[in-house]
């Protein structure tokens, strides 16, 4: 039986001594005389407890302070962008000509809001350029002369320009000023 205590001490020392880098000292056996005057070796009896091995893992049970398990800090919520103002209205400008009973656009286009400025030269005889809704006209001039209007297209629509010298309106000097 003490054969086999010995043989168990030397798997314990030999298994521990292998297994973890900072093993402890192994336990030594002693030998004995036995009654029919054989040596036997004995394991000391006194063991000693054993640190875990080093960089190794100890069950739950063993740690006798285990780290909390913490949550990961939330996410800072995004920072609301504000939201950029809608463009600025336009200064829309156009350089119309008057001469034979006709302007040199027949057509201007806008957007709702933008600052809309006239040039007008007139190139023959004498003219303007009016449009009633917005209360905008140009002074009447000579051949040759400019004269200049600035308005705001505050309405949607489609609104009538023309010449307000004479019967030229009706003769056909006019144009359309659409507003989107």
């Amino acid at each position: 039986m003490a054969g086999a205590i010995f043989g168990i001490a030397l798997f314990l020392v030999f298994t521990n001594d292998t297994e973890r880098p900072e093993a402890e000292e192994p336990v030594q056996p002693t030998t004995s005389t036995t009654d029919d005057g054989s040596e036997e070796e004995e394991a000391d009896e006194e063991m000693t407890e054993v640190a875990p091995p080093a960089g190794g893992t100890t069950s739950p049970e063993e740690d006798p302070d285990p780290a909390p398990a913490s949550d990961p800090a939330p996410a800072p919520a995004p920072t609301p962008q504000p939201t950029p103002p809608p463009p600025a209205p336009q200064v829309k400008t156009f350089e119309l000509t008057g001469a034979s009973f006709a302007f040199s656009q027949s057509e201007i286009r806008v957007k709702q809001g933008d600052t809309v400025r006239i040039i007008f030269t007139s190139t023959g005889s004498f003219h303007d350029w009016v449009v009633d809704t917005f209360g905008a006209a140009t002074a009447q001039v000579s051949m040759g002369g400019t004269s200049e209007v600035t308005f705001i297209a505050s309405a949607k629509g489609t609104f009538e320009y023309y010449c307000s010298v004479g019967n030229h309106r009706a003769m056909g000097m006019t144009g359309t000023l659409i507003v989107e």
